[in-house]
């Protein structure tokens, strides 16, 4: 983890705002890290209200985090625990990945905290006694995203990853074939190798169509797209196989259109 600065009165002051209500506490976390390191918490976008849209939840506090070492520094009810609603990040205010970005690129960082006892009462409601987050909701560790000009990840682009690594084996039977008296040269058919029927040019009639072919140049994803392609790369092969199923449940259309991709 990138080292805090040694100066604790620029990222840590226990003299944050506190607006106590009977169901309400407010309170605000300055800190000061290196940007696009992690913060040390895990966070989920929504419990199901329209309002939980408009931030993040606090569903885990890891150890050894800028947020465990402001939490060891203050006190109740001034601590980060899992429950807690970020409104705010410095300036930036609206949905849970705006506030991402916010946490990513800057160095300091001023959270603003809701912690309502409601949204406890809907945690516990909606998860285990000791979970502190629904069971029904994958947390989402917040990490630096990768570069846009870095290959996705191969949970991501595993159409990317089957292309090379067929590649790779067909160039081996191709060395092969050629060591063994060239029968590949003598069958300008394609018989000679795996690999070089992979890449060489086929010619097609005029009445049949022309094969799906995938672009040569990796698309280019819009922020907000980098931003959630980052968030799915930390799941879990079970989280998102659950992500993947509620889309299609909730979107029956791109169930459509994804079968006849295949």
């Amino acid at each position: 983890m990138p080292r805090a600065s040694t100066d604790r009165s620029s990222w840590l002051t226990p003299s944050s705002r506190a607006n106590r209500s009977e169901s309400t506490t407010r309170f605000q976390l300055k800190i000061l890290k290196t940007p696009g390191s992690d913060l040390g918490i895990d966070v989920s976008s929504s419990l199901g209200a329209q309002w939980t849209t408009r931030g993040i939840f606090v569903t885990r506090v890891t150890p050894n985090g800028y947020v465990a070492k402001w939490n060891q520094e203050s006190e109740e009810p001034y601590r980060l625990r899992p429950g807690d609603f970020i409104v705010q990040v410095n300036n930036a205010q609206g949905d849970g990945m705006t506030l991402v970005r916010e946490i990513w690129v800057k160095q300091r960082l001023t959270l603003h905290v809701v912690r309502s006892h409601h949204t406890m009462d809907m945690l516990e409601d909606l998860g285990g006694p000791d979970t502190g987050m629904p069971s029904d909701l994958e947390a989402t560790r917040i990490i630096p995203p990768a570069p846009a000009s870095l290959p996705l990840p191969r949970s991501l682009g595993g159409l990317e990853s089957d292309g090379r690594s067929s590649g790779g084996e067909g160039e081996e039977e191709s060395d092969d074939s050629s060591s063994g008296g060239g029968e590949g040269e003598e069958e300008p058919g394609g018989s000679s190798s795996r690999g070089e029927q992979d890449h060489r040019p086929q010619l097609l009639s005029p009445d049949e169509p022309l094969p799906r072919q995938l672009p040569e140049e990796p698309c280019q994803l819009l922020p907000h797209v980098e931003v959630l392609l980052a968030n799915i790369s930390a799941l879990s092969d079970d989280a998102l196989k659950t992500l993947i199923c509620r889309i299609l449940e909730e979107r029956p259309a791109i169930q459509d259109q994804l079968l006849n991709l295949t």
